[in-house]
């Protein structure tokens, strides 16, 4: 084999200097190998860590859609009193504790969804698949309505509401190519008297 090869004729210093070359190919292989083996294992927890987030996510989303079903009676009661008091038409919401007492429980419900959302407990794109319309709506009416009659410190209470709205709102700008639009007083009256109905 060592005539065929054409190597009968090295020294022993040829055989030293082959033998270092082949053992420094052996030791990239193996480093090589190592590495890929690294990286696949890198990978393959990602992978893992990846499905166990969107495990959580999934379960978070089904606990607050059912919290949310649980604010039926508080979105009733509240969308009645809007409707009834007309709080559209520009009626202070300072003379009815009902109808802030509602509201609480449903801004506080949005906040934390909020608090979720920008800790990445949950994707943005979930919540806005879920709860978009709601909130975008509860949103508007908070802007333009509550805002006003509330005090220093309860302005501050809800503070995620406003980033969770800009994080909804990026997401509509990247599936239409524009922001949400500002929600029309007719719409959140159309909107109520369907809370009301609940």
């Amino acid at each position: 084999m060592i005539k065929l090869l054409g190597l009968s004729n090295l020294t022993e210093l040829d055989w030293v200097a082959f033998g270092s070359i082949a053992t420094f190919i052996l030791a990239i292989a193996a480093f090589m190998t190592l590495y890929i083996q690294r990286w696949q294992f890198r990978k393959m927890r990602a992978d893992e860590s990846e499905r166990a987030f969107k495990n959580s996510s999934v379960q978070l989303i089904i606990d607050f859609d059912k919290g949310f079903q649980d604010l039926e009676e508080y979105r009733k009661e509240a969308s009645t009193l809007i409707i009834e008091h007309k709080i559209l038409d520009g009626t202070s919401i300072k003379n009815y504790s009902a109808l802030k007492n509602g509201l609480e429980e449903i801004y506080d419900f949005f906040d934390t969804l909020g608090f979720y959302v920008e800790e990445k407990y949950i994707k943005a794109e979930i919540v806005h698949h879920y709860f978009d319309h709601w909130f975008g709506r509860y949103y508007e009416f908070y802007q333009q309505y509550h805002v006003k009659s509330l005090s220093g410190h309860e302005a501050t209470v809800w503070n995620n509401l406003s980033t969770l709205s800009k994080r909804l709102n990026e997401i509509e700008i990247k599936k239409g190519g524009k922001p949400r639009e500002t929600i029309s007083k007719t719409t959140l009256a159309e909107f109520f008297t369907d809370e009301s109905e609940l």
